[in-house]
């Protein structure tokens, strides 16, 4: 498997190591190609990542698996454990802030994790939010990517991290299917008898991405979700 690890210019290393973790959709959507390698896929103009993250100026690195077959009983498309992957991406980042500019020599470890999909990519971020103990994973921004499991991303947010999800009508799906799964967000978080839809209520950020209510931009398109939304999130970033 190969995975994009990208540190902006402003990059400083410390002990702890916080990361931004983006699975990408399908690669034959949105300009793209089945075989398009990370390199290709994020000079795809609906992706520019990096660009986002050095305009954020927040010191994080980002983190860009390519994706393969969907697990058969998990459904991620990681193709390993969440823990394993990120003990992967800790090994490389030490090992090239070792390297000039950075010259860093001391220990690192994973503090916070932000999560990210784009369309196919959801179910992946819900294994990993679910399952990693390597870190924290504080949020998880998924851009017109959940196209099921509802009440496991309301118990996710129960234990305490912050899901966003952006949605449009062009997700490549039927939108009544996608729709109603947001439908039953709502209704999920809504009923005040369920002390787990009460906890994860403050939690949960559900946004129509053509009329969102709390973010300025706004899109259409299915394929730029990712983009107008990617700025403002990187502002929360510690």
């Amino acid at each position: 498997m190969r995975t994009g690890i990208f540190f902006p210019e402003t990059y400083v290393p410390s002990a702890n190591l916080d990361l931004v973790v983006y699975f990408h959709g399908l690669l034959d959507r949105c300009s793209g190609s089945a075989d398009d390698s990370i390199e290709k896929y994020w000079q795809n103009n609906h992706f520019r990542l990096r660009e986002g993250v050095s305009a954020g100026k927040k010191n994080v690195v980002l983190v860009v698996p390519r994706l393969g077959a969907r697990d058969k009983i998990t459904g991620s498309k990681l193709g390993l454990d969440g823990d394993e992957f990120l003990k992967r991406v800790l090994a490389a980042c030490v090992e090239r802030v070792k390297t000039d500019p950075f010259s860093w020599t001391g220990g690192m470890s994973i503090r916070n994790i932000f999560l990210a999909a784009h369309s196919g990519g959801g179910l992946t971020m819900l294994r990993l939010a679910q399952t990693v103990t390597v870190g924290k994973v504080r949020e998880c921004w998924g851009f017109d990517s959940m196209y099921q499991l509802p009440q496991e991303w309301v118990n996710w947010a129960a234990t305490g991290g912050k899901y966003f999800l952006f949605w449009t009508s062009e997700g490549g799906i039927n939108n009544d299917y996608y729709g109603n799964n947001v439908d039953k967000i709502n209704k999920i978080l809504g009923n005040t008898k369920d002390p787990t839809s009460a906890l994860a209520a403050p939690n949960v950020l559900i946004e129509f991405a053509p009329k969102p209510k709390t973010f300025p931009q706004s899109t259409t398109s299915h394929c730029d979700v990712p983009k107008t939304y990617w700025p403002d999130l990187m502002k929360r970033l510690p």
